[in-house]
Formats: structure tokens, C-alpha cells, sequence
């Protein structure tokens, strides 16, 4: 069986912040499944070492490229050749990703863009909706996040996917 590879864009999945450690819990858990391996970007920390970095016990399951901000049209273009994922997967805030969208045409002829998001506030934020319908699936972290999302955007693939909690850490 040849094991999926997803393309991460995200907070650097080693880093404490809320984005990092759901990025983490999300890759370790398809991880264990035999299924998938993962080319990270790991954005949005100060970066001591820009070389590429393999998470053990993973070996070459898990790969993190770091990078400033998350990354860029260059970058994604490269690695979109070099790796060949099949997938790309994101998630933070949208305002950070407008560069993506912005090259959402090259990037979703070769593979799909899926979103993990969260926007958990009314009024429903219309001005997203052009993001939303330049992406594949929208992955909905809490129920208003799908409401709001049905709500901007009705023909845009989704579903309710909440965040993921360790239980051997969180009780």
C-alpha cells in the first residue's frame, strides 16, 4: 500500500501554540494508522535552523521544513514538485494565507487544498467567502465554525471535525 503524503501548512507542529499542538495531535494520529506521511512547512516561530527536520520515531514518515511567516508562493511551488503530495492541508487564521489563494489555481490542479478552520463568531464573515470557495473542503473545528461556513459559502464541501484532545495529557 502506498501511503498517502500530505503537504502541512501551519504553525511548526513541535511549537506550544494552540495551532501546533492540534497540528501535532492530528499528524501523529494518522500517522499510527500506516497510511499517511506528512511534509510539514512549520511557520510562525523564530527559527534558530532552517534544515529540514525529521520527527522520531517517524523517521522519513514526518518531515518539517521550517520557514518565517508560512511560507510563500516559491516555496509551496517547490515543494508541490519535489514532495508530489497528495494533498494540501492548512490551518490558522485566513488573513494568513491570502498568498495561498492567491496561487489557489496551480495548487488545485495538481492536488486538493483542504482547511482546517475555525472562525467562531457572528455575524457570518462574508468577506471570507472567496477563500472558502477557492478551497476543497473546509474542516470546521466547532459547530458555529459550520454553521457560518454553510452560511457564506453552501456549495463549498465541509464537515465538523473538533479539535483533537490527547487523553493522556488532557482529563
Amino acid at each position: 500500500m502506498t501511503k498517502k503524503k500530505i503537504l502541512v501548512l501551519s504553525d511548526h507542529p513541535l511549537s506550544p501554540s494552540g495551532v501546533g499542538t492540534q497540528t501535532k495531535y492530528v499528524i501523529e494520529a494518522l500517522l499510527k494508522t500506516g497510511r499517511y506521511c506528512f511534509v510539514c512547512l512549520g511557520g510562525a516561530v523564530q527559527h534558530h535552523d532552517y534544515q529540514p527536520q525529521r520527527v522520531e520515531p517517524y523517521g522519513d514518515d514526518w518531515l518539517i521544513y521550517p520557514v518565517d511567516g508560512y511560507g510563500n508562493h516559491e516555496i509551496v511551488r517547490s515543494v508541490l514538485q519535489k514532495e508530489r503530495p497528495d494533498a494540501v492541508w492548512f490551518m490558522t487564521d485566513p488573513r494568513f494565507y491570502g498568498w495561498l489563494w492567491e496561487i489557489e489555481n496551480e495548487v488545485r490542479a495538481s492536488v486538493p487544498m483542504i482547511y482546517y478552520h475555525v472562525w467562531d463568531n457572528f455575524p457570518p464573515p462574508h468577506f471570507n467567502g472567496q477563500y472558502y470557495r477557492s478551497t476543497d473542503e473546509v474542516v470546521c473545528i466547532s459547530k458555529v465554525t459550520h454553521e457560518i461556513l454553510k452560511t457564506v459559502a453552501p456549495a463549498v464541501k465541509s464537515c465538523y471535525l473538533p479539535h483533537a484532545v490527547n487523553n493522556n495529557v488532557f482529563n
